[in-house]
């Protein structure tokens, strides 16, 4: 007996169907005569697009929208955010200077050399 022919009669024996010898099992299903009908109904939801009609699957809504005038204040509105951010900050216990003079994680000497 072969290495297949024993894994095939071990997963048999265990019930997965995935192993049963000669058998393939097809885990995908396409709808009976799906690409006989794809190029004609992708055309015809082309065409409804075109004569700005809406089709079931293709519309010309846009799902995502920005506000008006977003982009324009975006750079201010970083801005406030960033003096904001920086009040609380100064006035924490741990300003951002004290990160620099006290380092959160150390390397062991001789790391990079070994």
């Amino acid at each position: 007996m072969n290495i297949q022919d024993e894994i095939s009669v071990e997963l048999n024996a265990l019930g997965a169907r995935f192993g049963a010898a000669g058998k393939e099992i097809n885990n995908f299903h396409v709808p009976d005569h799906y690409f006989q009908e794809f190029p004609d109904r992708l055309v015809s939801l082309i065409r409804l697009a075109e004569m700005d009609i809406d089709a079931p699957i293709y519309s010309k809504n846009i799902p995502f929208a920005v506000p008006p005038g977003y982009f324009e204040s975006l750079s201010s509105t970083i801005n406030e955010k960033i003096k904001a951010m920086d009040a609380i900050v100064e006035h924490s216990k741990y300003p951002w200077d004290a990160a620099r003079t006290h380092p959160t994680y150390t390397i062991p000497d001789n790391y990079f050399e070994q």
